[in-house]
């Protein structure tokens, strides 16, 4: 869990490969990704890029909130998650075989989460 980039938002993160950001203004859950392979969140970090910085970003992501995320994966994952958008901006993923055979099949491909978007209705 890691606070947001503005202070009404909490991050989270689940042992079934689940982010969650979650508005404490509302008590509501307003966006949720999940991982592909469902792997567990180890850490979670956020903050919102300086438009000055040298990231190869769209303009329009260049303030957009950002996490990332590094997951317990069979290859140790570590993604740049555009909060806005849904998107993966960058994915570094490791491959622990001895050899180099099929190096490539192993490999996920971008992008490594799936946003969301039906949410239950809670009882209140």
């Amino acid at each position: 869990m890691t606070l947001g980039s503005d202070p009404y938002q909490l991050h989270l993160g689940t042992l079934g490969g689940y982010v969650m950001v979650y508005d404490v203004r509302y008590n509501t859950m307003a966006q949720q990704y999940k991982h592909y392979t469902r792997a567990p969140v180890n850490s979670l970090a956020s903050f919102r890029p300086n438009p000055a910085s040298s990231l190869n970003l769209n303009k329009s992501d260049a303030t957009s909130p950002m996490l990332i995320v590094s997951t317990g994966a069979a290859n140790y994952e570590v993604s740049l998650l555009n909060l806005e958008t849904g998107s993966v901006e960058v994915l570094l993923a490791v491959d622990d075989r001895q050899t180099k055979d099929n190096f490539l099949g192993g490999l996920p491909s971008v992008p490594s989460f799936m946003r969301e978007s039906v949410f239950f209705e809670s009882d209140y």
